[in-house]
């Protein structure tokens, strides 16, 4: 054994040996042949085109030995397809490699491989999509390869080989370099290998694996392919797909693919994908996938299988699914079988594949948009082919669901399992949160918390029945537990359905949604749509048995019941009527016939029992009411208000206010197709009730009888009731022609009492209107409909006979005269109130009053005085116009009601006053003709007053309290005085309530006393008014001083007025005359100083209480000749016409009158007596002396003069000085009076009684003038 193994050796190195030997011959003779190959270059070109089948040119050529034999490289290489003018293919190198064995034992140039160095190559695919390189099929040139003289076994190398490919989708080039091509092309198989260095745009590297063999049974090659890839970018090989693929703009994917192929047929395949974010161009959506599929075929049938498959989506990851579809064929290769299988479906990510199906599944998915998921599905369908093929299905549905469309309703939420076959099925339904789109019966989908039933199928030859046991429904507002059996009769006879249910309703309001609308009138389901709001049904039953062409079984051939019981229900059976509350009841719908009988309700707040509700036929839906309802009167009118019958009455129910007891019979027909053609009759049966307006104080109360009122009429029966305390009877009728813009007219016959006004409209009237009256009230409603309504209105008539009114002039009037009243009180827009009238030609108004927070108040108006018609006003307050006889203000101000408050009302809301008055009393002062204008400023009121005696503006601030002075800016202003006696001795206003007064006037007068011009600045203080300077000033006199009004305790009227002045005059004369006094004195100088007071305000009887002094001076001048009562300053008569009636001798300057030097006097003024101890005359004739009394209130004397007469005069010796104690007190006064000694003069006493006007001088004596001293307190009043 040893020795065969060394012998086999050695033959083994023997034939090594010899092997090398002639290798190293051929060597060595190839080395010999080189030097001669440029010479033999064409040869060899012929050789290399015969032998690759294609022409081949160079440029350059060498020649080496390989290890598998001799090779040839040509340089700068083109290869020509022959024909053709164009070049194939262009290399830097191609070489050429012979096949030594043929060489050496067949000695025949055998071509066994061709390597392509740098090159490059078109890459394209024509318009049958065929694969096209540098213009040529594969086909073309792998036969043009074959026909070469190679023998038909060829190794084909490409290295570094750039490839361009064009995509004729969108023109784009795409360029990748070939590292390595192997195309092994032996006689009976073809072996490619293809390494692929990618562009980035495309991913890494790709190997590619093609095998094709022949086989015994076909002359068609078996082909293998096997693809390895990985980190491919999809965007990139999109380009390179057919233009009908859906475009890939993003995703990454690593690939595993074998597939075997004969002819058009693949046989089987594999692929292991895993793709990460793809994304598509109609798809931006990024998703995954991975698994794997296995695809085989055979005589058989086919079977395509994906295991493993993990769809990762926007949604979440799919578990692993299975997936299994096989196909069985015939002998003629006909699909006669099918079978399907699936783990798991989620079917809204097949709206993330919708680019790669099918376009008839793309539009299955628009057309349901499915959701959900689909698990255990299993498909068969057999004998396909056949007339009658058969199917198997099972499945499981979990929260599966899809929309509606014009035949199939739309549903989501749907778990069970579902069976089916050619004999029947089943569905097993437990869902939770199911929703129906049954949109072709309901506007809203129908969404269930649960539904649970099992719902079975048999076909027989009649046809098909469904039956359910019992299929359970409920979500939040209803539950139902039904049974139903519906039969489909095979000869397509109407279906024919037998149903039983029990259900309840949790909320009304929210079950309406499940009205069908698809089967109902549009009118009758509008109607159910707002008429159910709220409540429950508690309990409810359906019954339907019969063929459904046949409902709603008017001839008896079927039943449809459905009988409820509703609780605490909320009904609105009509648009305009109030809402039903607390309702219960029986409602029974038989057939189309909609009924109750058995019912409570609460409506408006009225109880009603029992009604008769119904609708006799629901296709004709019409609505009709009887019920009787009590309440009280509020309640009737709240009804009323919220119905129809407010326009009878023109919505103006709100105005009014109602109570008592009552009860109402309503019968109501209410057409609801055509809602508008509704008629009603209602009867209100009124039970001492009562009833007021808005903005009316008084009410009507004891109301008894009977009103009717339906849709176009309204009636009273014996309707009456008492109103202002008295009996009234009330007419209700429905208003003609002649008030076409009303609906309702009640006439009111009664009669008004003082008191009656008094106690229901809370007015003082005592002392101001007395007795009572009968008047006539028409009250018209208005109506709603018409096309000019009018607005509700109250006209009010009487002659006012029986009334007496005491008011001052111009409305005095007495008790048994007649004087006619109208008033109409319109009511013309909510919240408004206009009120006209008159009384007689003395007095009209047109007053208009707002609704403010829930109160009436006054806005404007006109009272128009004299016969005057009352215009418009255009803004708020209250105007007054006209012209007026006379205006006793203070008659006016005295109206006070009982307890003596300051009346408030219509004065205060005075906006402006526009009168002519031809005799004005105003505090204190008559004054004549004048036109008066006041205007409401923003602060004060604006007052501009013309005539004789008044001419210029005030203003008088709102508010005394603000500080804001009351200023007359006066043109004239002259205070006449009264001719009337005054009746106030003091006054009820208090001065520190008053505000500052500032007083200018050009032209200032009291009566016929003339100041010239007037300044006066009051000031307010703590006690009052008071000014520290007034000023008056005229062409011959000042008037400068102090004054003031204030609060004074000492004081019996708790006040009192005080001045401080000083009077100057230049020339007296003159000055008096201004003063309307005459007091026979002629003289340019003359002064007064004056400190009065007196009790109470400023007012023109103040004489009697005057209390303080007077201070007078005359400079020298002369005495005229007076009449008695001319002069009345103080008393000063007594000095003036002292010398007329004493007949004393002034011969010597009587051309000029009684010649003085001097005049002076003070005056005590005690309760307006004027007391004197030193009033002297003293002159070149005689001196004078006065003591005594003068009443200034009583304008009488009580005083004695004493009389020295100068040398050449003589005087009467009408009295003997006598001694004692009148002598000495005569003595002193005496030289108080003169200044020096009586024993120094001679003189006369004169005693001095009486009136001013008539005064009585009279000799006297010392002992008188001492008697008149003492009584003056002259004796008292130091020196």
């Amino acid at each position: 054994m040893k020795g065969l193994i060394k012998k086999l050796i050695s033959w083994i190195a023997y034939l090594a040996a010899g092997c090398i030997i002639l290798l190293a011959i051929a060597v060595g003779l190839f080395r010999l042949f080189l030097p001669r190959l440029p010479a033999h270059q064409e040869d060899i070109k012929g050789w290399a085109t015969a032998a690759i089948g294609m022409e081949v040119d160079f440029s350059g050529m060498n020649a080496r030995w390989r290890f598998s034999g001799p090779e040839l490289n040509f340089y700068n290489t083109e290869l020509t397809v022959p024909g053709a003018e164009a070049v194939a293919f262009a290399a830097d190198e191609v070489s050429v490699g012979v096949d030594l064995m043929r060489l050496v034992f067949d000695r025949t140039f055998v071509v066994d491989s061709v390597l392509i160095r740098d090159t490059s190559i078109d890459l394209a695919r024509n318009e049958a999509g065929d694969w096209v390189i540098q213009g040529f099929s594969l086909d073309a040139l792998n036969e043009r390869f074959a026909s070469g003289e190679s023998g038909g076994d060829m190794l084909i190398v490409g290295e570094d080989v750039n490839v361009s490919f064009r995509n004729p989708a969108d023109n784009k080039l795409l360029q990748f370099t070939i590292d390595n091509l192997r195309l092994n092309n032996a006689s009976e198989r073809l072996l490619i290998d293809v390494l692929l260095e990618l562009p980035e745009s495309l991913g890494k590297r790709l190997n590619v694996g093609i095998v094709a063999r022949p086989t015994s049974e076909s002359s068609e090659r078996v082909w293998q392919y096997n693809v390895e890839a990985r980190d491919l970018n999809l965007a990139g090989w999109s380009a390179l797909q057919p233009a009908d693929w859906p475009t890939v703009v993003a995703g990454t994917a690593d690939l595993s693919m074998s597939l075997e192929q004969q002819g058009a047929v693949v046989r089987n395949a594999a692929v292991e994908l895993e793709a990460t974010r793809i994304a598509t161009s109609k798809s931006p959506t990024a998703l995954g996938i991975k698994g794997r599929v296995d695809y085989r075929r055979d005589a058989t049938g086919w079977l395509l299988a994906a295991e493993d498959v993990r769809l990762a989506t926007v949604r979440g990851n799919w578990p692993s699914s299975n997936f299994t579809v096989q196909g069985e064929t015939d002998s003629a290769d006909a699909l006669s079988n099918v079978s399907v299988e699936a783990s798991y479906l989620q079917l809204e990510d097949l709206y993330e594949l919708q680019d790669w199906l099918p376009a008839r599944v793309v539009e299955y998915l628009d057309r349901f948009k499915p959701t959900g998921s689909v698990a255990n599905v299993a498909l068969s369908l057999t004998d396909i082919e056949s007339g009658e093929p058969g199917y198997d299905m099972a499945l499981e549905l979990l929260d599966a669901g899809w929309i509606a469309d014009e035949r199939l309703p739309g549903v989501r939420g749907v778990s069970g399992t579902f069976r089916a076959d050619l004999s029947g099925g089943r569905v097993e339904m437990d869902s939770t949160g199911l929703s129906l789109d049954l949109s072709r019966w309901l506007a809203e989908p129908l969404a269930l918390d649960s539904a649970i039933g099992t719902l079975i199928w048999r076909r027989n030859q009649d046809g098909v029945i469904l039956l359910s046991d019992d299929i359970a429904l409920q979500n939040e507002d209803f539950a139902s537990h039904s049974n139903v059996q519906l039969s489909l009769p095979a000869d397509g006879g109407a279906p024919v359905l037998d149903l039983e249910s029990r259900w309840s309703v949790i909320d009304i309001n929210s079950a309406r949604r499940y009205l069908p609308e698809a089967v109902m009138s549009p009118a009758l389901y509008d109607w159910l749509q707002n008429a159910l709001l709220g409540g429950s049904i508690p309990s409810g039953t359906t019954r339907f048995s019969g063929a459904v062409d046949r409902f709603p079984f008017d001839d008896g051939d079927g039943v449809f019941l459905i009988e409820a019981t509703l609780a605490d229900a909320t009904l609105r059976y009509g648009e305009r009527w109030p809402t039903v509350d607390n309702l219960n009841l029986d409602l029974i719908v038989d057939k189309t016939r909609l009924y109750s009988e058995k019912n409570t309700a609460s409506n408006a707040g009225n109880s009603v029992e029992n009604a008769k509700i119904e609708i006799a036929d629901l296709r004709q839906p019409v609505l009709t009411i009887s019920a009787l309802s009590t309440g009280t009167l509020e309640t009737i009118r709240r009804f009323a208000r919220q119905s129809p019958i407010a326009d009878v009455f023109g919505g103006r129910l709100d105005e009014v206010t109602v109570a008592g007891e009552a009860s109402f019979v309503l019968e109501l027909n209410y057409p609801i197709r055509n809602r508008d053609a509704y008629d009603f009759t209602t009867r209100i049966q009124l039970n001492e009730g009562t009833l007021s307006f808005a903005g009316f104080a008084a009410p009507v109360s004891e109301l008894n009888g009977l009103v009717t009122i339906s849709r176009n009429d309204i009636s009273a029966d014996a309707l009456s009731g008492r109103f202002l305390g008295e009996l009234v009877n009330i007419d209700l009728r429905s208003a003609d022609a002649a008030a076409a813009g009303s609906s309702v007219i009640a006439d009111v016959n009664g009669f008004a009492t003082v008191q009656g006004l008094a106690n229901n409209f809370g007015m003082t009237l005592d002392g101001i209107v007395d007795g009572g009256a009968n008047y006539v009230a028409e009250i018209r409603f208005p109506r709603s409909d018409a096309a000019v309504p009018t607005p509700f209105n109250i006209a009010i008539s009487s002659n006012m006979e029986g009334f007496a009114v005491q008011l001052p002039a111009p409305l005095t009037k007495p008790q048994d005269e007649r004087k006619p009243l109208t008033a109409n009180i319109i009511f013309p827009a909510d919240g408004v109130i206009e009120a006209a009238g008159n009384l007689g030609d003395d007095l009209a108004w047109s007053l208009t009053f707002l609704k403010q927070n829930a109160s009436w108040d006054f806005d404007r108006g006109v009272l128009a005085v004299g016969g005057a018609n009352p215009e418009t006003a255009e803004t708020r307050g209250l105007h007054v116009t006209g012209d007026l006889p006379e205006l006793r203000l203070s008659d006016w101000l005295d109206l006070n009601p009982a307890g003596g408050g300051p009346r408030r009302g219509m004065a205060s809301r005075i906006r402006s006053l526009d009168i002519n008055v031809q005799s004005l009393h105003v505090l204190g002062q008559h004054f004549g003709a004048h036109h008066v204008v006041l205007d409401r400023g923003g602060n004060e009121w604006l007052v501009t007053i013309e005539g004789a005696e008044a001419q210029g503006s005030l203003s008088i601030p709102y508010d005394f309290a603000s500080g804001r002075a009351l200023t007359a800016d006066m043109e004239t202003l002259i205070l006449p005085g009264s001719d009337e006696e005054a009746t106030v001795a003091g006054s009820e206003l208090d001065p520190r309530q008053l505000p500052p007064v500032s007083l200018q006037a050009n032209e200032f007068a009291f009566g016929k006393r003339f100041l010239g011009s007037v300044a006066a600045e009051f000031q307010s203080s703590p006690n009052g008014l008071v000014t520290q300077q007034f000023n008056a000033e005229d062409k011959t006199f000042t008037l400068a001083g102090s004054a003031g009004w204030i609060i004074a305790s000492e004081e019996p009227a708790g006040q009192k007025t005080w001045v401080q002045a000083r009077l100057e005059s230049s020339d007296v004369g003159a000055t008096f005359a201004r003063l309307d006094t005459e007091p026979g004195i002629v003289g340019d100088d003359m002064a007064l100083d004056f400190d009065v007071s007196w009790p109470g305000g400023p007012r023109e009887d103040f004489l009697d209480a005057l209390d303080g002094t007077v201070a007078v001076r005359f400079g020298t001048g002369q005495l005229d000749e007076i009449e008695p009562g001319a002069g009345r300053m103080f008393g000063l008569m007594s000095v003036v016409a002292l010398p007329r009636r004493l007949a004393l001798d002034f011969r010597d300057v009587l051309d000029k009158g009684f010649l003085f030097d001097e005049i002076t006097g003070t005056f005590r003024i005690i309760d307006g007596d004027a007391f004197t101890c030193d009033l002297s005359l003293k002159g070149p004739a005689a001196d004078i002396g006065i003591v005594g009394r003068a009443g200034l209130y009583e304008k009488d004397y009580s005083q004695t003069a004493v009389v020295s007469a100068n040398v050449g005069n003589t005087l009467p010796v009408v009295g003997a000085v006598v001694a004692g104690p009148q002598v000495a007190a005569a003595l002193l006064i005496f030289s108080r009076i003169f200044k020096k000694p009586l024993q120094e003069m001679g003189q006369a006493y004169y005693s001095i009684e009486g009136s001013w006007d008539e005064p009585e001088v009279s000799s006297a004596d010392s002992a008188r003038f001492a008697t008149i001293s003492r009584e003056a307190d002259c004796l008292e009043v130091q020196p």
